[in-house]
């Protein structure tokens, strides 16, 4: 009796040593993936408790990890993750910047203000010549150079 007692309390050991090494993988990772694997574990560890065999705990851990990640995971994508916020670089893409030494066409390069810095710029579309003073839009960043698009003429 005292054996059978000590491979339960061991197994109910491993499936909380699985539950809070998952439960630090999901601080670590912040993906909302290996929690319902930590739940799986807590929920296998219940039935290591009752003394369930360990090939149903084993199945059981799986089931129910599974089934979680499936049918929470994209709930959770849709309501609970909050939304992308660019940050560094791509915080700047859709910006206005203005044209302080012109830009020529095939991809000479022009100077322009954003946010008090100068940035090397470049037209989007290589025919384009834009003007000093002009107003264009960042579509995006190539290199450490950004790349406009015209929206008014000075």
């Amino acid at each position: 009796m005292n054996q059978l007692l000590s491979i339960f309390s061991q197994q109910v050991l491993f499936w909380l040593v699985i539950m809070f090494a998952m439960i630090v993988l999901e601080i670590i990772t912040v993906g909302l993936v290996t929690i319902w694997f930590a739940i799986g574990a807590a929920t296998s560890a219940v039935f290591a408790g009752i003394g369930a065999p360990l090939y149903v705990q084993v199945i059981v851990f799986f089931v129910v990890s599974i089934i979680l990640l499936i049918f929470t995971k994209p709930f959770m994508d849709k309501y609970v993750v909050t939304k992308k916020v660019a940050t560094n670089i791509d915080s700047i893409i859709g910006e206005k910047v203005e044209i302080t030494q012109k830009i020529e066409p095939f991809g000479k390069v022009g100077v322009g203000n954003l946010q008090g810095k100068e940035w090397s710029i470049i037209a989007d579309d290589p025919k384009d010549e834009i003007n000093v003073g002009e107003i264009c839009e960042v579509v995006r960043v190539q290199g450490v150079k950004l790349v406009v698009k015209r929206l008014e003429k000075r």
